[in-house]
């Protein structure tokens, strides 16, 4: 996440300002790998033959946003959530079959801390919270 920390406020702000990437190629490496981080997770889960063996890809990954929250990287945590709740992945009801309902919960938990309802309502107060070193959404 080297990339996100050379991000500038400025970069941000003509973003903001102009509504495209043109000549702002810092934010478009940060949303690239955003985009590769959720895409490479379903990937992972689809590439799998079995619907344990999805179930278990899963529940790597479910692990793997946990620590993410504990280390209070909300950027990434929104990319490896947003990989496990694809649509391509939600339809997976067999494998879902297979995730612990401790599992799900969490997935759940995860996905109501980061939904835009109220917008942001959840994440912003988390992110208010969150004390010490904390990485925001970008």
């Amino acid at each position: 996440m080297l990339l996100c920390l050379s991000l500038q406020f400025g970069d941000l702000k003509s973003y903001a300002l102009t509504g495209h990437l043109r000549d702002n190629l810092k934010l478009e490496r940060s949303i690239g790998l955003f985009n590769g981080i959720s895409q490479w997770i379903q990937c992972m889960v689809l590439s799998r033959h079995t619907p344990r063996q999805r179930a278990e890809v899963i529940t790597k990954f479910v692990e793997v946003a946990k620590r993410l929250r504990r280390l209070k990287n909300f950027n990434t945590l929104m990319a490896v959530v947003g990989g496990l709740t694809h649509s391509c992945l939600a339809r997976l009801r067999q494998s879902y079959a297979h995730v612990s309902s401790e599992t799900q919960k969490t997935i759940s938990e995860m996905t109501e801390l980061l939904t835009s309802a109220s917008n942001f309502t959840s994440y912003r107060k988390a992110l208010q919270e969150a004390k010490g070193f904390k990485i925001p959404i970008l």
